[in-house]
């Protein structure tokens, strides 16, 4: 289902059918559902902790936003082993909201790091772990569709972040 789900995400996005439609919602409450709602996917004793600063309210697209953050958390899980940890923290501020996925999971090699967002592409330490190479090309083009930038840091053995930032209309 999750594959079919990608495949059909990358049909909408490609025929112009996924447009961001804005509502102000409460952000602090969203991200902390998801964050709940993921959590019994987790590994043994992986843990999901959530923090968030500023105002709760927020002017965004939140199925846009709740889309990128299972996909990230989803990969968080999975590339991290039994009993790490996983940061969520959303920032809103003043026309800005900031959001940062980070792990303590196996991260991703330097060369690696540079296709991560292309169609399809996998990293060289995850061919034992299943997955289509698709969510993060997915992730960047619903944050693009937000008008919005993700950046990503990743250190081999020690973890990976990913950073949005998306304008608060």
């Amino acid at each position: 289902t999750g594959i079919l789900d990608e495949f059909l995400s990358i049909g909408k996005i490609e025929d112009g059918k996924i447009e961001a439609h804005y509502d102000l919602f409460n952000i602090r409450d969203m991200i902390n559902t998801v964050c709940t709602d993921i959590q019994p996917l987790a590994k043994i004793s992986q843990k999901i902790v959530y923090t968030h600063e500023g105002p709760d309210m927020a002017n965004l697209d939140a199925a846009l936003l709740r889309n990128i953050l299972i996909n990230l958390l989803s990969n968080a899980i999975k590339f991290t082993s039994e009993g790490g940890l996983i940061q969520v923290t959303s920032t809103v501020e003043n026309d800005l909201v900031s959001l940062s996925i980070q792990d303590n999971g196996m991260g991703i090699s330097e060369q690696d790091q540079q296709h991560l967002f292309e169609r399809f592409f996998r990293a060289a330490n995850v061919t034992a772990i299943q997955g289509t190479g698709l969510g993060l090309n997915i992730v960047q083009r619903y944050v693009n569709k937000l008008n919005g930038n993700i950046s990503m840091k990743s250190i081999e053995n020690e973890g990976t972040t990913f950073k949005i930032t998306l304008p608060n209309k």
